[in-house]
């Protein structure tokens, strides 16, 4: 099952510097790393892929569990008040949502890891399986403590299939057919966080909330079956090492250290301005854990390369770290506005939940027209830069137009702004992911999309609780003069229809107006960050994924002056 290919990428210490845009880094042996590449092909057409029905059944499979791991981050947030009233579980609210957000984001470069090393088809199935298992738990949990362990677990599996999708995805399209796929996948990820309310809120009030998980079960199971039965992924020809050193590849320092690193920042981020206030010695104490922890890693990456994390040949590809600020800039928006804009239509046009979903079609529509439109137009013209131009310009306008929204905004402002949104966030939904891919061997693939994924959801996961701060702090300061005694633990806790009752009919509009004004904050915060996606997108080399040359991200031409600079070495 293990497939050492980290060894058998040393040797690519990226002679592809591309006029400078990689730096030199340290690597073993010349003699060692020719011998390796020489005994791993590395290039696209080694591999056989599938064809007719095949590809299209696990494409298919593939995003059915994109949508399912995107569906858990929103789906509940129309279902936490049944979920408390029949647990008696106020006070675990704010874990509910936050055990899945916390291990879906801080083990996804774990996974990457083991994608590198392991059988992907088998590390995805275990991964699946994971996902499922913690499905089942929620669905059938009679408490609190439980439902969350089961949110935790599901977070773990959810992890390993987001890094999946794209790892699986080289074995079954070559690299000029992978936009279009990854459109599809795009599409169903952003269609399931959009729809995620709506769907709780039809779950929750004409069955039971439990069926927002046990619906994971059919169809992850029929996934999983796609994916067993379909999926061969090419096996690497080396030499299986000991258990010891399979380990040691495993990173387990560094993953120790950025795993309990993130886990600080998130918990802080999740307490911080809400539960308790920022100056608190709690949250204080959590955001310097974090930066200690932080910089061990860092150190870890640096003095323990041959079996770090993130190599160094990767981190220095400029196409890489645009890669990872553009998707952490394109998902704090985007996450930002698929949770503020339904709680626009409910607080201030006083829309029910499944109202105010209907009411986000627009953002939907658009989103999915972008990520389709986006995908193939990549494939047939071969560059995805042109659309991270796009993306950036619409998003951050779009964003802030919606930033005017008040009260009396009327149809036409509310439908096409979001159309305007959804398109530029459709439009540049996957360029942070084909990027990596067009830069990078096959082998480093799986590390440099886990970086990216990581940078998406670690965006939407800040940006959605700093919005929530912004929001709650305006509000604090604001509404107790409307409603006396009124606490910012209650302010945070305080509901979309729940306003409406708390003040009288005069006080009314004036509490509409204060709350509509915190609601801007977060939509400003995201044309902000959307507009910082330019820094990356001027940083994007113009790599064609349509280059008959370029295979696993590297030339033929680069290859060979690889190779000859090895053996001269030699």
């Amino acid at each position: 099952m293990f497939e050492h290919r980290n060894e058998s990428r040393a040797a690519s210490e990226e002679k592809q510097k591309d006029d400078g845009d990689e730096l030199p880094v340290t690597s073993d042996s010349s003699s060692e790393a020719l011998e390796r590449d020489q005994e791993q092909p590395e290039d696209d057409d080694d591999h056989v892929y599938p064809s007719g029905i095949q590809v299209f059944i696990v494409v298919g499979a593939l995003a059915l569990t994109g949508f399912l791991t995107a569906l858990d981050r929103t789906i509940l947030s129309t279902a936490i008040p049944k979920i408390t009233d029949e647990f008696n579980a106020l006070g675990d609210t704010g874990w509910f949502n936050a055990a899945y957000l916390l291990t879906s984001c801080v083990l996804i470069l774990f996974f990457g890891r083991i994608y590198t090393f392991y059988s992907p088809k088998i590390v995805f199935i275990v991964s699946l399986l994971i996902f499922e298992i913690g499905s089942a738990i929620c669905g059938a949990s009679q408490n609190s403590a439980t439902f969350i362990v089961g949110r935790a677990i599901s977070g773990i599996g959810s992890a390993g299939v987001t890094d999946g999708n794209i790892v699986l995805l080289q074995y079954t399209v070559p690299l000029r057919q992978r936009p279009a796929c990854n459109a599809a996948f795009g599409m169903t990820f952003g269609v399931a966080s959009i729809l995620g309310p709506f769907l709780g809120g039809v779950f929750t009030s004409n069955v039971s909330w439990r069926w927002c998980f046990y619906i994971n079960l059919p169809i992850g199971g029929a996934a999983l079956a796609a994916i067993f039965f379909l999926v061969k992924p090419t096996p690497i020809k080396s030499k299986e090492p000991s258990l010891r050193r399979q380990a040691l590849l495993l990173d387990p320092a560094g993953t120790v250290f950025s795993v309990a690193s993130l886990t600080c920042l998130i918990i802080a981020f999740q307490w911080g301005g809400t539960t308790y206030s920022w100056s608190d010695a709690r949250i204080i104490a959590l955001l310097v854990v974090f930066g200690v922890l932080w910089i061990a890693f860092v150190l870890v990456q640096v003095f323990f390369q041959e079996t770090s994390s993130i190599p160094a040949r990767i981190i220095k590809n400029r196409d890489v770290l645009a890669a990872i600020w553009f998707a952490f800039s394109h998902g704090s928006g985007l996450f930002t506005m698929i949770l503020y804009i339904p709680m626009y239509f409910q607080v201030i046009k006083d829309a029910s939940a499944i109202k105010s979903g209907i009411m986000t079609f627009p953002m939907v529509i658009a989103l999915v027209i972008g990520i389709i439109s986006g995908g193939v137009l990549t494939g047939q013209i071969g560059y995805y830069v042109p659309f991270a131009y796009i993306c950036c310009v619409l998003t951050s306008i779009g964003c802030g137009l919606i930033g005017t929204w008040d009260p009396d905004t009327a149809h036409p402002a509310w439908i096409g702004y979001q159309v305007l949104i959804g398109l530029g966030y459709g439009w540049g939904f996957q360029v942070g992911i084909i990027a990596p891919q067009a830069a990078l061997p096959r082998d480093d693939v799986a590390t440099g999309t886990a970086l990216a994924q990581f940078a998406r959801l670690l965006g939407g996961t800040i940006f959605t609780t700093l919005g929530q701060n912004l929001l709650t702090t305006h509000l604090a300061s604001r509404l107790p003069a409307l409603i006396p005694g009124l606490t910012r633990q209650q302010v945070s806790e305080l509901g979309a229809t729940e306003l409406r009752t708390l003040v009288s009919p005069n006080d009314l509009p004036e509490a509409l107006s204060i709350y509509n004004d915190g609601l801007r904050l977060p939509f400003y915060a995201s044309a902000g960050i959307s507009a910082s996606m330019i820094f990356a997108t001027v940083a994007f080399r113009w790599l064609s994924v349509k280059d008959p040359e370029r295979q696993g991200g590297v030339t033929e031409k680069e290859k060979k002056a690889r190779e000859e600079s090895m053996q001269e070495a030699a």
